[in-house]
């Protein structure tokens, strides 16, 4: 679904009333037609916004989505090991010349907290079809009422959201953590 970022051309559209989302049913209704179409043409969702079919998931975005380290090379590039986190410049000429000079070209240093990485874990395995292990989640009853509410499904210890549960995963990802 489409986020429309400030400072992008599309956000400032929207910000100056130029471009109109539409709304939140209109948003659902048509997340549903895609989800229930894909899926009859033999493509099933893994993620909240991303359909395959068996074999060709996106093993590129399944990293970051199931906490697996990686380590990224080049301009712009991205690295998760242990808990820490760093990016390098995303200018091309400072990248070269702190090459050059033997310096590591890391812009962005952050190391998370156990809470962070926690919080994490539960935000971005709840993008994912098979969910949660129920045992990140402290409170077990809220799991119950978000099944009984019909927006997760509990099965073989994971939680994992429904249709209608994926609509709220922000709202859902707050209740839990």
């Amino acid at each position: 679904m489409l986020t429309a970022y400030e400072d992008t051309p599309l956000g400032s559209m929207v910000l100056d009333n130029k471009y109109n989302l539409p709304d939140e049913e209109t948003t659902t209704q048509m997340f549903k037609l895609i989800d229930n179409y894909l899926e009859s043409k033999g493509f099933y969702r893994y993620e909240l916004s991303n359909w395959a079919k068996n074999g060709f998931k996106c093993k590129h975005n399944l990293f970051y989505w199931t906490d697996q380290y990686f380590l990224g090379i080049g301009v712009s590039a991205w690295s998760y090991i242990g808990n820490k986190r760093f990016g390098n410049t995303k200018n091309l000429t400072e990248y070269f010349e702190m090459v050059y000079k033997g310096e590591k070209p890391v812009k962005f240093r952050e190391t998370l907290s156990e809470e962070d990485s926690r919080f994490e874990k539960i935000m971005l395995g709840l993008r994912l079809k098979e969910g949660i292990d129920v045992n990140f989640i402290k409170n077990k009853e809220i799991l119950k009422e978000l099944e009984k509410e019909g927006f997760g499904i509990i099965k073989e210890n994971k939680f994992s959201l429904t249709q209608d549960g994926l609509m709220l995963i922000n709202q859902i990802i707050t209740k839990l953590f």
